[in-house]
């Protein structure tokens, strides 16, 4: 948390580049009142852990981007959706859970061509979220309901943070 060289440089990945992408497109898909963005958020960002507060910061930034965005523009014939893809076995995920996190139940795992399909499917619809793995949102509910139990279950759900 205390290195902001890697803030920025995570910011700079995860929320400017996309940020910078959608602003570079959206005006021809406003003139042709047609279009349709993507921008791959992350479950962390309902329900965070230890260890990745730039990854969790950028993400969120990116959700309320676009999120409030897609309100904007819906009305001008451009759709814009946040993804939540659950937890994918990817490079990352694959590093983090070597590198001390515990996985995630089974039921929040989705597989590449699962969150592929859920998009294909959804993009353009009425919702802007993309929740490929909607058990997830039940996170934010208990942590407003029982904050303690939330505390408990979170806390062992930590990224090992990197010596100095």
């Amino acid at each position: 948390v205390n290195d902001r060289a890697v803030f920025e440089r995570i910011l700079r990945v995860n929320f400017v580049a996309p940020l910078t992408g959608t602003l570079a497109v959206v005006p021809g898909m406003v003139s042709r009142r047609l279009g349709y963005v993507l921008n791959v958020s992350s479950d962390s960002v309902r329900s965070p852990i230890a260890g990745a507060s730039a990854y969790i910061a950028s993400k969120g930034a990116l959700s309320g981007f676009t999120e409030s965005a897609a309100l904007e523009l819906k009305p001008k014939g451009v759709h814009l959706h946040v993804l939540y893809p659950g937890f994918l076995y990817t490079a990352m995920g694959k590093e983090a859970i070597k590198a001390g996190l515990k996985p995630p139940p089974r039921i929040a795992v989705r597989t590449p061509a699962q969150v592929s399909a859920l998009v294909l499917k959804r993009l353009g619809g009425q919702r802007i979220e993309i929740n490929a793995a909607p058990i997830t949102l039940f996170t934010p509910i208990l942590k407003s309901f029982t904050p303690g139990l939330y505390r408990r279950m979170m806390t062992p759900r930590a990224m090992p943070v990197p010596g100095p």
